[in-house]
């Protein structure tokens, strides 16, 4: 059966956190991005933002939870506290639905 989560409220969660790879280069854009199990994307595919945006709008919601612990667990990008413990808090929502 196939995964029909909503997973809208993490992918802007991710979003917001995967945003700050912008600091990077354009040629550390694509190994940040297989760090955290993202596509690469070419490096002519426009400015950094949109690559970035490019490659997460590629991650499929079956794998965000994975993209989401990798960022967890060893984000190239800085990780507020705050922003952290949201990000755990909706993976532990998937890991233990409320049951119906």
């Amino acid at each position: 059966m196939a995964d029909s989560r909503d997973r809208s409220a993490l992918r802007t969660l991710v979003g917001e956190v995967v945003a700050g790879l912008g600091s990077l280069t354009h040629r550390e854009l694509n190994p940040a991005f297989e760090q955290l199990g993202m596509p690469p994307v070419p490096d002519d595919a426009g400015s950094k933002r949109e690559r970035i945006e490019l490659s997460l709008g590629q991650v499929s919601d079956a794998e965000l939870p994975q993209v989401t612990r990798r960022i967890l667990e060893q984000s190239p990008v800085h990780v507020s506290p705050s922003r952290r413990y949201q990000l755990e808090d909706l993976l532990w929502a998937e890991d233990a639905p409320p049951e119906t």
